[in-house]
C-alpha cells in the first residue's frame, strides 16, 4: 500500500509542474463596447455581452473598465478569453429568471458518446484497462472513468440519486491495441469488475480563460456565479467574485484547470443544501490546480466531493467561515463520497473536514503544512489512510471509532494565538514565486516521511 501511494504521490506532484493545455494562437482582441455595450450599471448589456461572446470564439474578447448590467446568463461553448481591466470592469448579475439551471456563466458541453464497458478489474495505480476500444477511441483522447457506487463504500444513507457512479476519473489515452488501452495517469480507485467499470471518449471545451474581473450577483437565483464542467486546460485568473448563492467556482468533471490569484467574498445563504461555498471540485474533477487564492465569509471555502482526485489546493485563505446560525463551520471539507489522493499544501484556514456527513473519502488525501487558526483536523467515517504531516493548529487531529489507519507525523497541536500569528506572517511574506515549484520541491523531498499508525498510536504519539 505504501509503495502504491508513493506512486501515486510522485505522479501527482510531478504533473503539478508540467504546463497544463493551453494552445490558444489567435491573438485577435475584440472589444464588447463594439457589440454595443454600455458599462453605466443601469443599461442592459445582456445582448452585447451575447453577441460579442459568439464573435470571439477562438480569440480574446475585452471587456473594458465600466459596470455591465447582465440579465441572462453568459454560455461558453468554445475556447475563449475573456479579461478586463482588474476590478475595474464588474459584470452585475441580476438574471430576469433566476433558478436552479441558470448560472451567471456556464460552460456545460453536451456528452453524446456511448460508455463502453471495460472488460476486467482496475487496480489503484495501474495505467490499463482492459477492453475491445479500437473503433472508438484512439491515441491523444481523453476518456471519463466511471463505476457503480460499491455498498462497501456507499451505504444506503450515503447513496443518493445525486452520488450515484461517484468514483470516477479524467484520463489520456496514450496507446491503444485489441486487448485494451493504456492511459497517461495512474489510476485514482481500484474498481471490481462487479462494479461495472466503463469509459466513454469525453468531449470538453478546451483552453478557456477568465482572467482579470469582478462579478458580483444581486439576484437569487439558486444556481453557481461560475459553473465549469467538462473543462480541460482552462484558467480562471484574477477573477473577484461576490455574493453567491450557493458556489462562486463549480468545477465538475473537468481536468488541469487552474484557479489562481482569485477572491471568492460573500454569500448571500450560508444555511446547509450547497449554500455559501467558494470553490467546488466534484463529479471526477482530476488534476485541478487550485492555487494563491483568498476566501471570506463563506460556509465552506474549498470543498472536495463525488470522485474528485489528484487535485493540487495550496497556498489558499479563508477567513469567517460559518454556518446560518454563525458557528464555525470547516472551509475545507472533504464531503464524502470518496475523494481521494488530494493535495492540500500551506493553506491558511479555520478548520479542516475529513469527511463531513456524506460518509467516507478515499485514500490517500495528503494535508501538509497547513496553518489552522481556530480549531483542528477531524477525520470521520471510515475515511481511512489519510496523510496529516507538519501542520500547524489551534487544535488537534481527532478521529471517530470507525478509522483505524491514519499517517500523523510532525504536527504541532494546541499552540498559541501569538505562534498562529507569527506563523501566518511568516506565510504571507514569504510565498514562492512559483509555488507551483515549491510544492514539487517540497512534498517530494520529505516523501512519506511519516509512517501509518495504528489509532492508539496515533492519538498518543508525540507530534
Amino acid at each position: 500500500m505504501r509503495n502504491h501511494a508513493r506512486t501515486y504521490l510522485i505522479w501527482v506532484l510531478l504533473s503539478a509542474i508540467v504546463p497544463f493545455a493551453y494552445s490558444q494562437t489567435n491573438t485577435t482582441i475584440i472589444n464588447v463596447r463594439d457589440f454595443g455595450a454600455i458599462g453605466d450599471g443601469v443599461s442592459d448589456d445582456s445582448l452585447a455581452f451575447t453577441k460579442a461572446i459568439n464573435a470571439a470564439k477562438g480569440a480574446k474578447l475585452h471587456i473594458p473598465e465600466g459596470q455591465y448590467l447582465i440579465r441572462t446568463t453568459l454560455k461558453l461553448d468554445s475556447t475563449i478569453e475573456i479579461f478586463g481591466d482588474g476590478d475595474q470592469t464588474s459584470l452585475i448579475f441580476n438574471l430576469h429568471t433566476p433558478n436552479d439551471s441558470n448560472n451567471l456563466i456556464a460552460v456545460w458541453p453536451k456528452q453524446t458518446e456511448p460508455w463502453l464497458p471495460a472488460q476486467g478489474q482496475i487496480e489503484a495505480q495501474s495505467q490499463r484497462i482492459k477492453g475491445n476500444f479500437t473503433a472508438s477511441l484512439k491515441v491523444g483522447d481523453w476518456i471519463e472513468l466511471e463505476a457503480n457506487n460499491d455498498p462497501e463504500f456507499f451505504p444506503k444513507k450515503w447513496d443518493q440519486p445525486w452520488s450515484q457512479n461517484a468514483r470516477g476519473q479524467m484520463l489520456k489515452v496514450i496507446a491503444i491495441d485489441n486487448e485494451g488501452l493504456q492511459v497517461e495517469q495512474p489510476m485514482a480507485y481500484s474498481l471490481k469488475l462487479s462494479d461495472q467499470p466503463r469509459i466513454r471518449k469525453w468531449q470538453y471545451v478546451q483552453d478557456l480563460v477568465l482572467r482579470n474581473f469582478k462579478i458580483v450577483r444581486q439576484d437569487a437565483g439558486e444556481s453557481y456565479n461560475i459553473a465549469m464542467k467538462d473543462c480541460l486546460g482552462c484558467r480562471i485568473q484574477n477573477i473577484t467574485s461576490e455574493n453567491a448563492v450557493r458556489t462562486h467556482l463549480s468545477i465538475t468533471s473537468s481536468a488541469r484547470c487552474r484557479v489562481s490569484q482569485s477572491k471568492f467574498i460573500g454569500a448571500q445563504n450560508h444555511g446547509g443544501g450547497g449554500h455559501g461555498y467558494g470553490v467546488t471540485l466534484t463529479r471526477h474533477a482530476s488534476e485541478n490546480h487550485i492555487i494563491d487564492n483568498y476566501f471570506e465569509d463563506l460556509r465552506h471555502a474549498m470543498l472536495l466531493s463525488i470522485g474528485s482526485n489528484s487535485n493540487i489546493l495550496a497556498f489558499n485563505e479563508s477567513r469567517n467561515s460559518h454556518d446560518d446560525t454563525g458557528k464555525l463551520i470547516a472551509d475545507i471539507s472533504l464531503h464524502g463520497h470518496y475523494s481521494a489522493n488530494n493535495h492540500f499544501h500551506q493553506n491558511v484556514v479555520e478548520l479542516v473536514a475529513v469527511s463531513d456527513y456524506w460518509g467516507p473519502v478515499g485514500l490517500r488525501n495528503r494535508f501538509t503544512e497547513n496553518i489552522i487558526t481556530k480549531a483542528g483536523l477531524y477525520i470521520h467515517d471510515h475515511s481511512q489512510e489519510q496523510i496529516v504531516e507538519g501542520n500547524i493548529m489551534k487544535g488537534v487531529v481527532s478521529t471517530d471509532a470507525t478509522i483505524t489507519k491514519v499517517t500523523l507525523n510532525s504536527n504541532q497541536m494546541r499552540v498559541s494565538d501569538a505562534y498562529l500569528q507569527e506563523q501566518y506572517e511568516t506565510w504571507r511574506n514569504n510565498k514562492p514565486k512559483n509555488i507551483l515549484v515549491h510544492i514539487q520541491d517540497r512534498l517530494c523531498s520529505s516523501l512519506y516521511a511519516g509512517l501509518f499508525f495504528t489509532l492508539g498510536k496515533a492519538k498518543h504519539s508525540k507530534m
